[in-house]
Order: structure tokens, then sequence, then C-alpha cells
């Protein structure tokens, strides 16, 4: 990294402890608010990944993955707006024209439209069937992933299965409650809308898949930087706990664990750090092992805080929450094995 790339970084951990750290509480019963979103946005970390050219930043790809984590560090639903923003929806948007106006209301944290999401995680490949009718676009969609606004990036139903934005005309008819992750929104949604904009995108599931594959990085960054904030409670919390007059850090069932999750965790930041290009199995397997980690180390940060561990006030139960979700929002376990089986096998495997 360049010394602007550093200093880039520091200024994302300047603002968490600003804007972020303090509103924890917040985002965890109400969700990211819009006036966070907009500050998120005038720092340009919504426009990470966009070229220059396009009013983004255009950070190389470690840089990004870094700054993800450092988000994760603080709040993993911050993070993951942050990801889908800059990794699912503008790569999308950016391979039409037609989409400028759009893109520039993201990156102005103006507006961010919710994302359909398959019932087995699959971002952008929906379980639904919206169709365009005369000047309307009608129909139900079952999974949504959102951040706040009422509007739709979404395909139709048709053989182009075009990309479509819907402004107007949703009406939320669920909203699930959320085990992690609670700063995004997940529901159901009934459309009847006269207020949309066709991008002319099309085989939209085929580029929303494409997109989502290329992701995986991207997910073990939020569960490294999961992992970590979960390591260090834990690490800080066993100094200052005592207990028959010694430190919880003096007990080998305690120390011994956090120093292993914490090597751990070491591992993976240098591998995620280390490489300039990653090959799909090598992505998919960093993914797959810091998922794992991140669940660990914020089991392990539960049970060393004791039962302050599951006060909401101290923001550890979160951290096995928020782990848990990422594994499931974003394609689920037994998916992600079952795509690295077919690249270790070189052939279809793991379907018995």
């Amino acid at each position: 990294m360049n010394d602007e790339e550093k200093l880039l970084i520091s200024s994302v951990k300047e603002f968490c402890e600003k804007n972020v750290d303090s509103l924890l509480l917040e985002i965890e019963r109400d969700g990211i608010s819009k006036d966070l979103t907009s500050k998120i946005a005038q720092q340009g970390f919504l426009a990470l990944r966009l070229p220059p050219e396009k009013g983004g930043v255009g950070v190389s790809r470690e840089t990004y993955v870094r700054i993800l984590a450092e988000f994760a560090l603080h709040s993993a639903s911050v993070a993951t707006m942050v990801m889908t923003v800059n990794s699912v929806i503008l790569p999308i948007l950016e391979k039409s024209e037609k989409a400028e106006p759009l893109i520039d209301l993201i990156v102005s944290g103006e507006e961010i439209p919710s994302i359909p999401i398959s019932s087995d995680g699959v971002i952008g490949v929906p379980d639904y069937s919206l169709k365009l009718d005369g000047s309307k676009i009608s129909g139900e969609v079952p999974y949504l992933l959102g951040f706040g606004w009422d509007s739709i990036l979404a395909g139709l139903d048709s053989d182009d299965e075009e990309l479509s934005f819907i402004r107007e005309g949703v009406t939320r008819t669920k909203e699930y409650s959320r085990v992690g992750l609670r700063g995004i929104h997940i529901f159901e949604a009934k459309v009847d809308s006269a207020a949309y904009e066709l991008f002319g995108i099309t085989k939209v599931r085929n580029e929303f898949s494409k997109t989502f594959s290329d992701i995986d990085l991207e997910i073990a960054a939020i569960a490294i930087g999961i992992a970590e904030n979960s390591i260090e409670k834990a690490i800080e919390y066993s100094t200052v706990r005592n207990t028959f007059e010694h430190p919880l850090k003096d007990y080998q069932p305690i120390a011994f664990p956090l120093i292993k999750l914490k090597s751990e965790a070491d591992v993976a930041k240098w591998f995620l750090y280390g490489k300039d290009k990653f090959t799909e199995q090598e992505a998919g397997s960093l993914r797959l092992m810091a998922e794992e980690l991140a669940k660990n180390a914020s089991r392990q940060s539960v049970q060393t805080h004791g039962g302050y561990g599951y006060l909401e006030d101290f923001g550890i139960e979160k951290n096995y929450r928020d782990s848990m979700a990422l594994s499931i929002i974003f394609g689920t376990k037994i998916a992600l094995e079952g795509k690295l089986s077919r690249l270790v096998f070189e052939s279809e495997s793991g379907f018995i």
C-alpha cells in the first residue's frame, strides 16, 4: 500500500470511532440510520471500488478488503452495507450508461435500493416473479435485503430479465426478525408501481450470479474483522477480570484458546493481505476458514466474559449473531463447500 491508501484506512478507523461506536445499540435496535449512511457516503466509502472517472475513489482490492475488515471491527452491519453497495449493487449498475443517475444517488447516500435474495441466500437470484404489465410493474418479492429505503433494484420475469429500479409503490408486507446483522433489513414486499426505470441490462440473474461469486474475499474480510473484535475484547477482559486473586489470563483454559484464535486470525490476515491475486478456490477456502473463525472467536469471547457476554450493552453476543448471519445471508456453508468440492475434485461431487 502507498501512503495515501494507509491514510485512507486510518481515516476509516477514525470515522468509526467518531460516528459508529456511539451508535452500536441504535444500529442493533433500529438499523443503520439514513443520517449515518449520509456520513459514510460523504467520506467516499460508498464509492470505494468505483473508478475515479466515474466519481469514485478507485482503491485497490487489497486496500478495499482492509477497509471492510476495519469497518467490521466496529460494526459488521455497516461493513456489510459498504460491501453490498461496492461489491454487488454498483458493479451491476456500471454495466448500463442509463444507470448513471442512480449511481450518483447511491454514492451520495441519498438512495440505496433493496435487492432480492433467494431462499438459499444468493443475492440477485430471487424466488419471485415481477412482471411489466402496461405501464406498471407488479408482483411479490419474498426476500429482500435493504437498508431503510423502500425502493428495489430487481430483474423482471422476462426472456431478457431486464434490470429495473422501482422507486415507488413498494409495500412491506413482512419484516423478518433479524438474528444477526441487525443494521440490515430482511423483508417481504408487494410491488405495484408505475414509478420505475429500466436499465437495459439483460440476463440480470446471470450478471448478479457472476458478481456474487466474486465476493468471497470481501465476506472473508468482514468475518476476520468480527473475529478480531471478539478476540481483542476477550483478551482485554481476561487481563482485568480477577478470580481467586488471579486475572483470567493466568488460567490455561482461558489463555490458550484465545492465543490459538489470535494466531488463526493473524494467519488469515497475512493470507488475505499478502496476495495480489487469488484463484476461485483460494478465495472460497479463505472465506470458509474466516467464517468458522468468526463463529469460534465470538463464541469463545462470550464464554470468556461469562454472564456479561450475554448482555447487549457489552457488544459481545452480537458478534456471534453477526458471524452466523454472515454465513447465511450471503450463501450457506453447504453451498460454499459444494462450490469448493467441485473445484477440488474438478467435477460434480458432494451431492449425495
